[in-house]
């Protein structure tokens, strides 16, 4: 068995992977209609009778595509960030801020 991070022995390093001639998410983006999508999604969130979980997965995937996941948002405001100062190796705090 090769090493993490090396070909076996006879790998080409070809292009990988061929594109599929089928695809499911082309298939699903060609016959599904965003809006009717987008309001069985809130109608099944909406309705009482669906469990909890489902509700919960429903709304974080409501919340996913509005707002986005964490890792998409970008910070644009600096003061939120923690504040650094950088000194040097002889640098001495005043007296009483050792704390």
């Amino acid at each position: 068995m090769a090493r993490p991070g090396t070909f076996q022995k006879g790998n080409k390093l070809g292009q990988g992977r061929p594109k599929a001639e089928k695809s499911l998410t082309r298939a699903l983006r060609e016959k599904a209609d965003p809006d009717e999508l987008a309001a069985f999604l809130l109608d099944t969130f909406r309705d009482s009778e669906t469990p909890i979980s489902l509700r919960v997965a429903i709304a974080e995937k409501i919340y996913d595509r509005v707002d986005g996941t964490p890792i998409q948002q970008i910070r644009t405001d600096s003061a939120d960030l923690p504040q650094l100062i950088i000194v040097g190796p002889d640098f001495k705090l005043p007296d009483g801020e050792n704390e």
